[in-house]
């Protein structure tokens, strides 16, 4: 009797690690666009590429700024740029340019976090969903009470959204390794 209930402690730890994973990982792609799984290209390199916040803002406010000067206007790039190709510090933006890079920095911190939460949380899905619905299986099979049967039941469910998830998200195809 002691073993069904450390059992069914066990599969409510690894159900909650599981759920919350995967329930992060969906709000992060939604948020993301839809990132998830990635389509990789024949001709395009396969890393999931994420940069910095420093850099991620330069890159922004140097779009902005070439959409400004236009391209045609070589000759005006020297009152923006510095002779590094890096934006002037003393450049004023517009309220308009100014959420554009804050809309542009808003969605690659969305990307960096979806990055990570794929890269470690959803690695170890791999191992914990089949983990967990191996362990609700004996649970169910095991148990007399009816408590721990349905207990086993909802788990199994659990398991086995959290691996349909992450097989069609490609957790594991979408970092390009």
């Amino acid at each position: 009797m002691k073993s069904g209930i450390a059992l069914f402690w066990a599969c409510l730890v690894l159900a909650v690690i599981v759920s919350v994973t995967c329930i992060r990982i969906e709000l992060l792609n939604a948020q993301a666009g839809g990132r998830l799984p990635r389509v990789i290209r024949e001709d395009a390199n396969p890393k999931w590429r994420h940069g910095a916040r420093k850099v991620v803002q330069e890159r922004a406010e140097r779009d902005v700024l070439k959409d400004r000067i236009g391209l045609g206007e070589r000759d005006k790039w020297a009152v923006y740029f510095d002779e590094d190709g890096k934006v002037r510090p003393d450049v004023v933006f517009t309220e308009a340019e100014q959420q554009r890079i804050a809309a542009e920095m808003k969605r690659a911190r969305v990307d960096s976090d979806l990055h990570s939460w794929v890269a470690g949380m959803g690695l170890l899905q791999y191992l914990l969903a089949p983990l967990l619905l191996i362990l609700s299986i004996l649970l169910f099979l095991k148990s007399r009470r009816m408590e721990l049967k349905s207990g086993g039941a909802v788990f199994g469910a659990i398991a086995c959204v959290a691996m349909i998830c992450m097989v069609y998200r490609g957790y594991f195809t979408s970092l390009g390794w």
